[in-house]
């Protein structure tokens, strides 16, 4: 009993530690964007160096290679690729660049509303009620931020970004999910990487070796180490985990933290202001995901 109570808290501080990681993610990956590399260069960085980090620590918990994935998934893999990796990643960088931090933690709470919505159309199911007044509320809140955008078109256009990032994300954690049961998740998001990368070696090259890395500041170092480190390598790990000793319930509802988080840190730090409108609406998303959620299990 006591060693179960002990593993339900590491459960809870891993899921409070990657709240905490994506919710700084938000500001500190402005520190080095785009003053000193271009989000597509930024994007693309952050996969290769992730890409290095799970082949090792593929080698070190497998001690082997990670295995060639045979034809059939092929298509699974591209998908997830372009959704998970490429699309996803471009968008919410870009999307980060030109929004606020606060509209982009609020904004990316509606993943699991998205998820949930996109999983039961895809079992040609009909929402009852409480989803679709989820729906209604998620959508709204975040189409009302993305037309309240600070900054002008250029607000707007970010917040939009880091919608469709949202809305291909979900995409790539619906299509996933049978390659995760199938495959061991850490070889599947390897080769999901490998993937995504081909494309954003294509988009972001031009970008990354135009940064004179040799004169980079400290600041920017620390600032793209721990977009790299933390936000894609670390924050995936403690998640996996935490799902293999908890229910999923659980750790979805740990995403309602990192808009707090993040509107604390971008407040205390001075990056954005915090007003009723942005409380309001987010309010509205926060509740609309939950009314989703809590009716996952019927459609299961």
């Amino acid at each position: 009993m006591i060693e179960k109570a002990n593993k339900i808290v590491w459960v809870h501080l891993a899921l409070l530690a990657v709240a905490l990681i994506y919710s700084a993610n938000n500001l500190i990956a402005k520190i080095a964007m785009p003053e000193f590399i271009g989000a597509r260069g930024l994007v693309l960085v952050r996969v290769t160096g992730a890409i290095v980090l799970f082949f090792l620590l593929h080698l070190t918990l497998y001690k082997k290679l990670p295995a060639f994935p045979p034809k059939r998934i092929w298509k699974e893999l591209v998908v997830c690729g372009l959704s998970g990796v490429a699309f996803n990643m471009l968008l919410f960088f870009r999307g980060l660049d030109l929004s606020q931090p606060i509209n982009a933690g609020v904004i990316m709470v509606i993943s699991p509303l998205l998820v949930t919505t996109f999983s039961i159309f895809s079992k040609k199911r009909w929402p009852n009620f409480t989803i679709w007044s989820g729906i209604i509320l998620g959508l709204g809140g975040a189409w009302g931020l993305i037309l309240a955008g600070k900054g002008g078109i250029h607000g707007s256009l970010g917040d939009f970004y880091i919608f469709l990032n949202a809305v291909f994300y979900s995409i790539y954690l619906v299509r996933v999910k049978p390659l995760m049961k199938e495959f061991k998740p850490l070889w599947v998001v390897f080769w999901v990487m490998i993937v995504g990368w081909l494309v954003l070696l294509f988009v972001g090259f031009e970008q990354a070796s135009a940064v004179e890395w040799n004169f980079l500041p400290l600041k920017a170092w620390l600032s793209i180490g721990f977009v790299v480190v933390f936000t894609t390598f670390f924050a995936y790990q403690l998640n996996i985990w935490a799902l293999a000793h908890a229910d999923s319930t659980l750790v979805g509802a740990y995403i309602y933290l990192q808009p707090l988080f993040t509107a604390c840190f971008a407040i205390y730090f001075g990056f954005d202001q915090l007003n009723m409108q942005k409380v309001f609406l987010g309010a509205s998303i926060v509740v609309g995901v939950y009314l989703v959620s809590s009716q996952t299990k019927k459609y299961e």
